[in-house]
């Protein structure tokens, strides 16, 4: 063993140095995908499927789709305006609305959208701007509170529904 580190050589300056420019990279990697595997968050509920329906369009007929739902990756007639039917939570309960404290977190939306709760708009992002002028609301996570008064006594009463309106070459 002496021999092989004569002379103030350490293993690593004997190996080369994309051998552990590798190790490292390799190692950080890992550490990465360790600090940014999902993992459950006690309290949240994640909802992974919708109803989607294009309104005034009969033709098309409203399906169920997974979230998040890509309308780039459909025909151009849902590329307009998008309707979204989300189902209420079977997990989500509570016994007095008006102590209930619910948001919804949106990741990404896309580009103008409102949020309705029980047929009330309780928030929106450039629902009402001209259409000419670029809203790039996918750019951040939006945090939408749930209002108690809206609730109804029974949870599964309530109705969630996010509309969704498409710009041409901005990602919906």
């Amino acid at each position: 063993m002496a021999g092989l580190l004569a002379r103030g050589q350490t293993l690593l300056s004997r190996l080369p140095h994309y051998g552990w420019v590798s190790a490292f990279l390799l190692a950080l990697l890992a550490t990465l995908h360790a600090v940014s595997v999902r993992q459950p968050v006690p309290g949240v509920i994640s909802i992974s499927e919708a109803t989607a329906a294009v309104p005034f369009r009969p033709e098309v007929m409203p399906e169920q789709v997974r979230l998040p739902h890509i309308l780039d990756d459909q025909s151009p007639v849902w590329w307009n305006r998008v309707d979204y039917e989300i189902p209420w939570p079977v997990e989500l309960h509570y016994d007095h609305p008006e102590e209930a404290r619910l948001a919804l977190l949106l990741p990404r939306v896309g580009t103008r959208f409102r949020v309705l709760l029980n047929d009330s708009e309780i928030y929106d992002v450039g629902w009402y701007v001209d259409s000419h002028r670029n809203i790039l609301s996918g750019w951040f996570p939006n945090f939408v509170t749930l209002p108690s008064g809206l609730l109804k006594p029974n949870p599964r009463d309530n109705s969630l529904h996010i509309q969704i309106q498409g710009q041409l070459l901005e990602r919906s």
